[in-house]
């Protein structure tokens, strides 16, 4: 479960950095919208979906360790 998280969190971090270039080259009123909107509020979900993917993995971990003790 570990690669998707790691996938996930590499093309978020993709996105940040391709979203830092584009930024300084955008300067208008809509540029600070698109980021209120778009990037500042996907980070929490993103977020949210890590945490979420590392708690399913521990539970994943966990069931297979109980299944090779049976």
């Amino acid at each position: 479960m570990k690669q998707p998280q790691e996938k996930l969190l590499g093309e978020w971090q993709r996105l940040q950095h391709q979203w830092q270039a584009t930024s300084e080259q955008w300067r208008d009123l809509l540029r600070h919208r698109f980021e209120r909107e778009f990037m500042q509020a996907y980070q929490p979900g993103v977020m949210t979906a890590l945490k979420e993917m590392d708690k399913l993995d521990n539970i994943i971990n966990q069931a297979q360790r109980e299944l090779k003790n049976l």
